[in-house]
């Protein structure tokens, strides 16, 4: 229509309707985002060939500069890292209308073990299994709660298995387990792995995809129908220190405004003298008789 008649009473109304379907991260899908991209397009007058621009005064990050825009410099981009308020003025009233567009994004002041429990669509739940040597049952332990602290020995195996419950059936789907920077994963698909890689847990429906890296696995689903969805694989603690576990993670790839996730943690791995005496170590909030809480 804006094509053949670009007077058309009802191109405004289609134009507003379009417009107006889109979200924060486009139109539900890459193709739908194209497409309403590609027809919006049709809409756009030609990019003015010459002719003076319009002198604006950007005040960002405590600083004021001046920048033109229109003639042959049609957009500018400028970006700034604090808080404090900018301010934006035209030196006279310009010949053609100045759109600003503002984006705004945060980072949070607490690190990911403190990070909350969230659903948008996906309901995302995480524990793992402590597996002991010998006969012995594992120790089942829940991430109940963010900033809680779990206590490992260099050595450990332990079995993550995460729960992802999924409301409805939806296509292209990730879900990501990071793991503690003193974790490393064991791929029980490799010829060298050891018999303790391997997970008693199994998956409930086996992914389109799936990676193993040296800080998460990640899951991947061409499609994935609605219902309940268990992951296991195991990891071993390999270095001295305190460390950030981050949530376990679900998301639709192409939209990001369905995602869900679980609560952060915080992984202690003990050098091994000091996890002989540590062993047994619950969430934070207890300790074992003779040492000291920090």
């Amino acid at each position: 229509m804006a094509l053949r008649d670009p007077q058309a009473k009802r191109l405004p109304v289609l134009v507003g309707a379009l417009v107006t379907l889109g979200r924060g991260d486009g139109w539900g899908t890459t193709n739908a985002s194209a497409s309403a991209l590609l027809a919006l397009a049709e809409r756009l007058e030609p990019k003015p060939s010459g002719g003076a621009g319009t002198s604006v005064a950007v005040q960002l990050d405590g600083k004021e500069q001046s920048v033109t825009v229109g003639g042959q410099t049609p957009t500018v981009a400028l970006s700034g890292t604090t808080p404090q308020a900018g301010e934006i003025r035209l030196a006279s009233a310009p010949a053609r209308p100045v759109v600003v567009r503002v984006e705004t994004s945060y980072v949070p002041a607490a690190d990911g073990s403190e990070a909350k429990a969230h659903s948008e669509g996906f309901v995302v739940s995480r524990l793992f299994l402590r597996i002991p040597k010998g006969d012995a049952p594992p120790e089942r332990v829940p991430i109940e709660k963010p900033g809680l602290t779990f206590s490992l020995g260099i050595g450990d195996v332990i079995e993550e298995r995460v729960q992802v419950v999924n409301p409805k059936e939806r296509h292209y789907v990730a879900v990501v387990v990071p793991l503690a920077a003193g974790v490393e994963v064991m791929n029980p698909n490799l010829a060298t792995a050891p018999p303790e890689a391997r997970p008693t847990g199994s998956l409930t429906l086996a992914p389109s995809y799936v990676a193993f890296r040296d800080d998460h696995v990640a899951f991947y689903y061409d499609t994935l129908p609605a219902g309940t969805y268990d992951f296991a694989f195991r990891s071993r603690a390999t270095v001295a220190g305190r460390f950030v576990q981050p949530p376990a993670r679900a998301e639709m790839m192409y939209d990001g405004a369905v995602w869900g996730r679980s609560p952060g943690a915080r992984i202690v791995v003990e050098p091994k003298a000091e996890a002989a005496k540590a062993e047994g170590v619950k969430p934070a909030g207890t300790k074992p008789e003779g040492t000291k809480a920090p």
